[in-house]
């Protein structure tokens, strides 16, 4: 019955409004700010190994957590999270979880994360996962990473727009981990792929990790890239 919902609304698509009918909406402009907006994709990229699906992690827990901005630094509006992963597995998210917990604080034990492990394009894979957030009612899905999730070479732009129509159907936040081409110059540091991964994202933010020799402190920087997105 769920998954025959979730396909009849699919096929029915979005109203029509009447303009005098669009008054401005109260909802909340951020999931997570300043990072993610309320039913918009964000794409944060950067070099592979550089903690990127760390920092996505952390991110998740903070949205799924009913803690306060004070204890964390951060303002969220608390919603469940769907971690769909296409890199690692549970086990590794686990580690990562816990690492994070013992760093920061037992507040964060609370939380309503979902995983999942996959391996089907999002496109060709839209209407289970529709149903997924039907059922758990989940606020925001984390990709990782694009490259797998679009289901090939990010230069293609038929799998560029397939993924991103996708992501649009969902009409929840979403924020995809992707990475960066090598040996470029800082100044031309991009996602790699063709110019919709850009131009699709309504935030994106280059994500940067240094650590000096030897050293136990990593160093992280986090640059928005959007322009004029917003």
């Amino acid at each position: 019955q769920l998954v025959g919902g979730v396909l009849e609304a699919l096929r029915q698509g979005e109203p029509v409004l009447a303009a005098p009918d669009m008054k401005r909406s109260e909802r909340v402009r951020y999931r997570l700010a300043p990072f993610l907006l309320e039913r918009q994709p964000t794409l944060l990229y950067g070099p592979g190994g550089s903690g990127k699906s760390m920092m996505a992690l952390w991110w998740s827990m903070l949205i799924s957590t009913p803690v306060s901005g004070n204890e964390t630094g951060y303002e969220a509006e608390v919603g469940a999270v769907l971690y769909l992963d296409y890199e690692d597995e549970a086990d590794t998210l686990r580690e990562r979880q816990q690492a994070i917990v013992k760093g920061l604080g037992d507040f964060l034990d609370d939380m309503n994360i979902l995983y999942r492990r996959c391996w089907q394009p999002i496109a060709g894979d839209i209407t289970a996962i529709q149903a997924m957030i039907l059922e758990h009612n989940i606020s925001t899905v984390i990709i990782d990473s694009a490259a797998k999730a679009c289901g090939g070479d990010p230069l293609s732009l038929p799998l560029t727009m397939s993924y991103f129509i996708a992501l649009r159907s969902l009409n929840i936040t979403t924020l995809t981990i992707h990475h960066q081409p090598k040996n470029i110059p800082s100044e031309k540091e991009t996602p790699y792929g063709n110019q919709y991964w850009i131009s699709e994202p309504r935030s994106i933010f280059h994500f940067v990790a240094t650590q000096e020799l030897n050293g136990d402190t990593l160093n992280l920087g986090i640059f928005d890239k959007a322009g004029n997105h917003r």
